[in-house]
């Protein structure tokens, strides 16, 4: 897939996720027009150094992801540059939050810069999946630690164990498929018998291909180390992050946003940005962050000025800087499909 199909609709209905987006878009700038309008004055005199502050941790979250998938690579056989790493994550986060499908795109993308660095099928496979699985459970100790501070350190009991009981349950999970490989080519085959006879294909086709796949797969032996680092440079993914969300308060001239409040409302804004539909999550995120504030104690304007600025840097600045990577690198090769330096 390349961003060509996606654009001329093979792969995905543009039109039904345009709709869908924009309905999403005026719903949310009705409600919030006025809360807008009152947020701009904040907005145009924002405190220039925790501004700064801001775009420096947006940047170092995105550079520690690029570390994340560079060390799993490394798990491999496969050594990447730093540069390259950092602007492969660039790029495929501005396909992923700017475009429909840009999920699918982004995967796509990368997977093809990959392949063309040396790395085998289920190298790339590997890294791709095992980088999820390490950023949702840094992201689900994120959560799990905002539910026992600030706002939520009184919350259900029944609510935090559900989170503790989900994170734990998310590394057995991964322990195991990581000892016992069968187990996956189990998993994969039923899902393929199932897909199969809903397609009325023969109750086998594909199977070989699981097991292959599988097996090289399991060929992949990370160390210890390789873990630990994944777990700390996608901690330092999401704290990142979450630095620029609570600096953007602190430039907006919100000084009262704790860090159980901060946590709480990222972790329900990440939430929703797994919804693949709409590009960069825009009008969902936003409105996750906000609700989340206002249900911590903040005022609507207060809230809605520091959820556009923290969406202007994690959405807006670092997405121009992934197309200024795309087409500065376009542009110099004189090619009409972007591609990486050094690509």
């Amino acid at each position: 897939m390349n961003v060509t199909d996606v654009w001329r609709g093979r792969s995905v209905p543009r039109t039904a996720l345009a709709i869908a987006a924009a309905g999403v878009l005026l719903v949310e700038v009705l409600v919030l027009s006025p809360y807008i309008a009152r947020a701009s004055g904040a907005l145009l005199h924002p405190r220039w150094r925790w501004l700064v502050l801001a775009v420096i941790a947006e940047i170092a979250s995105m550079t520690t992801f690029a570390r994340l998938q560079r060390q799993l690579l490394a798990a491999g056989g496969l050594r990447v540059a730093l540069h390259r790493s950092i602007a492969l994550t660039f790029a495929s986060n501005a396909l992923s939050v700017t475009l429909p499908a840009g999920h699918l795109v982004s995967a796509g993308f990368t997977f093809r810069r990959l392949r063309t660095w040396g790395a085998s099928t289920p190298l790339v496979a590997w890294t791709m999946l095992a980088s999820g699985i390490i950023s949702s459970l840094a992201l689900g100790a994120l959560g799990l630690l905002g539910a026992t501070v600030g706002v939520r350190a009184h919350a259900d009991p029944l609510t935090v164990g559900g989170e503790i009981v989900g994170v734990l349950g998310l590394a057995f999970a991964i322990r195991e498929l990581v000892r016992r490989p069968e187990l996956l080519v189990r998993a994969g085959e039923r899902v393929l018998g199932w897909a199969n006879a809903f397609l009325r294909k023969p109750a086998a086709s594909g199977v070989d291909r699981v097991r292959a796949l599988v097996e090289q797969l399991s060929l992949v032996r990370p160390r210890p180390r390789d873990w630990v680092l994944g777990g700390v440079f996608a901690g330092l993914n999401w704290i990142g992050d979450l630095l620029c969300l609570v600096a953007a308060c602190r430039a907006v001239g919100v000084a009262d946003v704790g860090i159980g409040l901060a946590m709480t409302a990222y972790v329900a804004g990440m939430a929703a940005s797994s919804i693949p539909l709409i590009p960069g999550g825009i009008g969902v995120v936003d409105g996750a962050l906000i609700v989340a504030f206002v249900a911590g104690g903040l005022g609507t304007d207060e809230a809605t000025a520091a959820v556009m600025l923290y969406r202007l840097i994690s959405f807006a600045l670092i997405g121009a800087i992934g197309w200024a990577v795309l087409f500065a690198a376009r542009y110099a090769r004189g090619t009409s499909t972007p591609r990486l330096p050094g690509g």
